[in-house]
């Protein structure tokens, strides 16, 4: 998971809630065609084109627009830009198993849902070089860190092979490189590319760097 600092509220959705009069008031189910579109596609470029919850890269033709908190219980909540982010699987898609944003359908809470709208969130799971994702070894983070891996199906066998792919892929990429040049390539996946877009899983690629090259994480 990667810390999503929010922007502004876009012009799109701005502009589509300004219309409200004393006949209509806007609700999400109403939001459809251009506003929504142009709204999707902000989301995504705000998170570099990468899943709110598991890292994988994501465009407009395969993932949702995803209410952090669910409209269900926070139905004040459903149009407020903060609580709006891009999410894997388009919702309904039933070819492959069910994971993030569609996982986690109606499920919150407060104590135990890790937030990517928190600059720390990443700091509450760990890697294994077999693709896993675990809970971090600070006791106070295993809680949150279990409940929310679980809820959102971060480590079916999926995401787990998905994960193994980027790892391989990076190993693959710095064969005969420097110390130096592996840094930098390394620090290369925490920055957006010439197209504003993170590589998928550039955190697992990330703490994989630090944990098993320099020994830190």
């Amino acid at each position: 998971m990667r810390y999503i600092p929010k922007g502004e509220e876009p012009e799109c959705l701005a502009k589509w809630k300004a219309r409200a009069n004393e006949d209509w008031t806007p609700i999400y189910k109403d939001l459809r065609g251009t506003p929504k579109t142009e709204l999707h596609e902000s989301l995504l470029r705000e998170q570099g084109y990468i899943c709110c919850y598991c890292g994988n890269s994501i465009n407009d033709k395969d993932s949702h627009i995803e209410h952090f908190k669910p409209q269900t219980t926070y139905p004040d909540l459903t149009l407020e830009y903060t609580n709006l982010l891009a999410s894997c699987q388009r919702e309904g898609k039933k070819s492959e198993p069910v994971h993030c944003g569609p996982k986690k359908a109606y499920w919150y809470d407060e104590q135990l849902m890790i937030s990517p709208l928190e600059p720390n969130c990443a700091d509450f799971f760990t890697y294994s070089g077999s693709g896993e994702i675990l809970p971090a070894t600070d006791p106070d983070k295993q809680a949150a860190a279990k409940e929310t891996i679980d809820k959102l199906g971060l480590d079916i066998d999926k995401l787990r092979a998905e994960r193994i792919q980027a790892i391989e892929g990076f190993l693959q990429a710095i064969k005969g490189l420097t110390d130096e040049e592996i840094q930098q390539f390394a620090q290369a996946y925490e920055k957006l590319d010439v197209k504003g877009k993170y590589a998928p899983f550039a955190t697992v690629i990330a703490y994989f760097y630090k944990k098993y090259f320099t020994g830190t994480t």
